[in-house]
């Protein structure tokens, strides 16, 4: 059942509006929801029933009514009590209940310095509100709480819009205040938020007018000037007083830095510069997947930077191969605290903040789409751009980008040698693996003696070719070893892998089920083809780094 004063009066049940036929019938309701819970004495009902003439029969009247609604609402809803009548209604039925608790929420937050709380609370209970309150119905009694209601209601607008001024919205509520004030053209608090929404969108005249008509109204009508906070705001906005400026928090970024040395990769940014663009059909979200070391993760950063003034709400990042409280990081990045909250408490408090705006989650390095669902916002106005070497098509409508090697023009801008010989050597030797580039390049700036054959020379022998492409922290086998989590049989089938013929691989070749395989295959460590299962050349001498297994550790 659902219950609504907020507006003319109405009882829904199922979705099927009930007949509440004439406003007599309404106006009892309507009183009897009023004080819900409460015993309404017959005299308070025959007051709201009836103006200036009651009838003699109006008692009877009543009980009649009463009898009436009773047939037409389920059993123990109305109730009599020794001095008339009360209405008991289960907790959600009754939109004005719903209204109240929710702002006593919302100002409860407000007041704990929540912003982004008290703006989803405080914005959802006046949503309830679908017109005038008891429209229609104009006995002395219910036109006194209607307007005890309304007042209620400004006041709570009042108290949202300071929650959405805290979290820098101004612009989006100029239009509204703008009504407001008009509507309530001597309510001084709304023409301040007026004036000072305006100010923050750069319309300081604009909001000096404001100030001017409200000072001339209430001069004609109230013969009095405008309180000391108009007064005072006038004046710092004439002063262009920096304090106005402070307390809007601007949008959250948690991105990593930018590559400094990001080169090529044109044609993938210009997938994801369109595939990111959220486009007003349903939620947006963007899987980068494809081996180790082909530069996943900085394509995705570097494109998130791209575009950061498509998201002005902000930015937010995780990596998930070590961050395992990313939900509770990002709420409380937006402005909400999570103590004491549940795992669908907070999911449903991310898709609340993030209604209505327009935020890029960038979410690297993960493994399965059970880790990626519940960080995806339910609005098509963010994006959502997920990194990892599997690809995710168990996403809801995912749009995948399968990343390979660099080509080899892009793998020349990245290593930047004069000598085009010794620098394809070198890019071969590296197999066009951004990380492997960039860690040679890092050599040769760190001995600049060196001309690009020595290290196109150095690097000729397989055998020694990783323990070359270490650069300080830079290191190619401990960033395979960290990003390459395995079982202990895929960690033993890769090691026999790695003492095989460069050729096909098939399950008896590596003495392994072929399960193993397909795991070395999910985690991109090998290319499943028809003939059998391809190695690319880092990966395997990386699998001749670990060593042959003996015999002792073959599986059983």
């Amino acid at each position: 059942m659902a219950y609504r004063l907020l507006g003319s009066v109405e009882v829904c049940s199922g979705g099927r509006m009930l007949p509440l036929r004439g406003v007599r019938r309404q106006a009892l309701l309507a009183v009897l929801l009023l004080w819900h819970g409460r015993a309404v004495p017959v005299e308070r009902i025959v007051d709201a029933v009836w103006d200036q003439r009651v009838p003699g029969s109006a008692r009877t009247q009543v009980h009649g009514m009463v009898s009436e609604l009773r047939r037409l609402l389920p059993d123990g809803v109305i109730q009599t009590c020794p001095s008339g009548y009360l209405a008991r209604v289960a907790p959600g039925e009754l939109d004005l209940a719903v209204f109240e608790e929710r702002a006593r929420r919302g100002r409860q937050a407000l007041a704990q310095d929540q912003p982004m709380q008290a703006a989803e609370l405080l914005g959802s209970a006046l949503s309830l509100w679908r017109g005038p309150v008891l429209a229609g119905l104009s006995t002395p009694l219910l036109t006194a709480e209607a307007a005890r209601l309304a007042e209620h209601r400004l006041s709570v607008v009042e108290d949202w819009v300071t929650a959405e001024f805290t979290l820098g919205r101004h612009r989006a509520l100029v239009a509204e205040l703008a009504a407001l004030v008009a509507e309530h053209p001597l309510r001084e608090l709304l023409r301040e938020q007026l004036m000072l929404a305006l100010w923050h969108t750069g319309r300081a005249a604009e909001a000096l007018a404001v100030y001017r008509d409200g000072r001339r109204l209430l001069r004609e009508e109230l013969g009095m000037e405008p309180g000391a906070p108009l007064r005072r705001l006038e004046q710092a906005i004439l002063a262009d007083d920096p304090t106005l400026r402070a307390a809007t928090p601007g949008p959250v970024c948690q991105l990593p830095a930018d590559p400094a040395d990001f080169t090529g990769r044109a044609r993938e940014l210009a997938w994801l510069t369109e595939a990111l663009t959220p486009h007003g059909t349903g939620a947006t979200v963007v899987a980068l997947s494809g081996p180790p070391l082909t530069g996943k993760s900085a394509l995705a950063v570097h494109a998130a930077h791209l575009l950061r003034t498509r998201f002005p709400d902000g930015q937010l990042y995780a990596d998930l191969s070590t961050d395992q409280d990313v939900l509770p990081r990002f709420l409380r990045a937006l402005g909400v605290p999570v103590e004491g909250t549940s795992e669908s408490e907070r999911r449903e408090l991310f898709r609340m903040c993030l209604a209505d705006r327009r935020v890029l989650i960038v979410l690297d390095n993960a493994t399965s789409a059970a880790q990626i669902r519940p960080l995806l916002p339910g609005v098509a106005t963010s994006a959502t751009l997920v990194t990892g070497r599997a690809r995710l098509t168990g996403l809801p409508g995912v749009r995948l980008l399968d990343l390979d090697v660099l080509s080899l023009r892009d793998a020349h801008a990245l290593l930047a040698v004069a000598d085009p010989v010794a620098a394809t050597e070198i890019i071969t030797a590296c197999a066009r693996i951004p990380l492997a580039i960039r860690i040679a390049g890092a050599r040769l700036a760190a001995h600049p003696h060196w001309t690009a054959a020595v290290l196109a020379e150095r690097l000729r022998d397989p055998d020694h070719r990783l323990a070359e492409l270490v650069h300080g922290d830079l290191d190619l086998s401990a960033t395979f070893a960290a990003t390459t989590p395995l079982t202990q049989e895929g960690g033993r089938a890769l090691r026999r892998v790695g003492g095989l013929p460069d050729r096909p691989i098939t399950a008896a070749d590596a003495a392994v089920p072929g399960r193993v395989l397909e795991e070395l295959s999910d985690a991109r460590l090998l290319l499943a083809t028809r003939t059998g299962y391809h190695c690319a050349p880092l990966v395997r001498l990386y699998a001749r780094l670990l060593g042959v297994p003996s015999a002792g550790e073959a599986p059983s």
